[in-house]
């Protein structure tokens, strides 16, 4: 993962003690768990992780994929989404969050151009992702870990 995310996302999953594992028990490619503290993957593929990933963003950004701002972008941009498996990206605004984060990180220009707010928004919460973020992350969420 490492070298393929932005450093501030990568920083702030290992410095809130996040992990992954590979689970072929599960009934989906992949799911990010607060609770549990990590993401687990069907198999270990990059594109899940990446998927997974941006709930975690999203979740360390305040729920950022459920914003009124990210919800009308979601709304005006959903239909020009072209990537793989259509029907469930964009059936809501999460999963729509998650897998554009995959294309944020994988291929940029891309996304960009097809989704320029979703771009912009995911860019801005990338770049502005601090150690307060992962400060408040913790102070809300740690008491699930201890």
């Amino acid at each position: 993962m490492k070298g393929h995310v932005d450093s501030r996302v990568y920083n702030a999953f290992v410095n809130l003690g996040f992990g992954f594992k590979v689970n072929s028990k599960l009934s989906t490619t992949g799911v990010f768990s607060v609770q549990n503290h990590n993401i687990q993957l069907k198999r270990g593929q990059s594109s899940y992780l990446l998927h997974e990933l941006g709930h975690f963003v999203a979740a360390l950004k305040g729920r950022a994929d459920q914003t009124s701002e990210f919800k009308k972008i979601y709304n005006t941009e959903k239909n020009a989404y072209v990537g793989n498996n259509k029907a469930y990206v964009t059936q809501d605004a999460g999963e729509y969050f998650a897998e554009s984060f995959r294309d944020y990180t994988e291929n940029a220009s891309v996304l960009k151009s097809q989704c320029p707010q979703t771009y912009n928004y995911i860019n801005g919460l990338v770049n502005s992702i601090s150690d307060k973020d992962v400060s408040d992350f913790y102070n809300t969420y740690g008491w699930y870990w201890n």
